[in-house]
């Protein structure tokens, strides 16, 4: 009859173990989850910007113009998308060498931002190509591609 006393007590303390454990494991999951939203988020706010230029990348730029042309109703709500191309940007690239080239595209992608409003939407596309989405109707998108 004495180890029966003894078994029990040996039972309770495994028991309170593995209930250590169990809430050891749980926290451990719970900050592996909490992290891993947390990259996820980076991951996906730089999938949607250039490094380089701080504009939109390819696929954010895709996000918005969706969403945008989703809005969009036919009467309000227009916009357009101006593309542009530097010419001959791979040949000055290759020249003058990458540094130069980067200092170019962020130089470019700075004057494109002073040319449109805060609303507008720019993008590098590229090497060396942009794209811009401006509010409003065909003569918003010709006079910002004027200046």
């Amino acid at each position: 009859m004495t180890l029966w006393p003894a078994l029990a007590a040996f039972n309770l303390l495994l028991a309170c173990v593995a209930l250590g454990l169990y809430v050891r494991e749980r926290q451990r999951q719970r900050h592996l989850t909490t992290r891993l939203s947390t990259v996820s988020l980076q991951v996906a706010s730089r999938a949607e910007r250039d490094e380089l230029t701080g504009m939109l990348s390819r696929s954010g730029f895709d996000l918005v113009l969706e969403r945008r042309a989703q809005a969009t109703d036919g009467e309000t709500g227009a916009f357009c998308v101006l593309y542009i191309a530097l010419d001959n940007f791979a040949l000055l690239h290759e020249a003058l060498g990458q540094k130069s080239g980067n200092l170019m595209l962020r130089e470019v992608s700075r004057r494109l931002g002073r040319c449109v409003d805060t609303t507008a939407e720019g993008c590098h596309v590229a090497t060396g190509e942009f794209s811009l989405l401006i509010n409003g109707a065909l003569e918003s998108g010709s006079a910002c591609a004027r200046r």
